[in-house]
């Protein structure tokens, strides 16, 4: 979900800042992709084969 931050809110005071607006509407259903690195997907591919072998065994 897009969002624009509004950096000239932030205070000195507080390291906060508000929400300008959002770029789009929240959406119901979540994407059908994930933008990640390849060593992100290498690590969720052998955990996934180590959880299927550990159901397997079972």
């Amino acid at each position: 979900m897009p969002i624009s931050y509004d950096y000239s809110r932030n205070t000195q005071s507080r390291d906060v800042f508000g929400f300008d607006s959002l770029l789009a509407p929240p959406m119901a259903t979540s994407p059908k992709f994930l933008k990640c690195s390849t060593d992100d997907k290498a690590e969720a591919v052998k955990m996934k084969r180590q959880s299927d072998k550990k159901i397997i065994k079972k």
